[in-house]
């Protein structure tokens, strides 16, 4: 949108925040539109598993791109599949502040070959649920527990290597542990209630 770059600008200047993402509207090759919702409000621990939005929506201040981009030389992101959800999760691991925009800033248009897409109908929720089931989300939120710890002020680091330790193992007492933190786990309520049953069910 025209506004964008100013607008997110001036949210970071003269603020503690050192990321901006918004949300989007999914623009289909029919030229339907849609508000894809980004901007619920953030939890302690959302970082480990999900995005803050589109990576094409960040504005990101000077000393957050120099520490992320320490974390990529390292080697330790590697795994780490998704360069937005690697992006937040260095923020927030870290102790800095991040703000999602509730106005849809960028048209994000959607096609046959978009990687992820704006995850909306049944063909992309049953994408996402093979996803799922393949125990590939939860390693790629493992994988950005590991690049956490790397970063997180000492004071975090024995909270985290607890989530981090139920993550890497999967017997049920750990899906248990992590069903009962699904509420710092995901942003939208209806998120929290769908991971916690798929902890619970065996599933993720």
């Amino acid at each position: 949108m025209p506004d964008k770059l100013a607008r997110h600008a001036a949210l970071l200047s003269g603020t503690d925040l050192d990321g901006v993402s918004s949300e989007v509207t999914a623009v289909g090759a029919d030229g339907s539109r849609r508000l894809v919702r980004k901007a619920f409000p953030q939890r302690p621990y959302d970082w480990v598993c999900e995005s803050p939005g589109p990576g094409s929506t960040f504005l990101l201040t000077p000393r957050l791109v120099s520490l992320v981009a320490d974390v990529v030389r390292s080697g330790l992101a590697d795994p780490v599949e998704f360069n937005d959800w690697l992006v937040y999760a260095v923020c927030r691991a870290h102790g800095w502040r991040w703000h999602i925009d509730d106005a849809a800033t960028v048209d994000y248009r959607q096609h046959d070959d978009n990687v992820m897409g704006a995850n909306h109908g049944r063909t992309a929720a049953l994408a996402r649920l093979r996803l799922i089931g393949s125990h590939w989300h939860r390693r790629q939120a493992l994988a950005i527990a590991d690049v956490a710890l790397s970063v997180v002020p000492s004071g975090g680091r024995p909270r985290l290597e607890r989530l981090r330790g139920d993550l890497a193992e999967g017997g049920v007492g750990h899906r248990v542990a992590l069903a009962r933190r699904a509420s710092q786990l995901r942003r939208r309520r209806r998120d929290r209630f769908l991971l916690a049953a798929l902890l619970l069910a065996g599933i993720w």
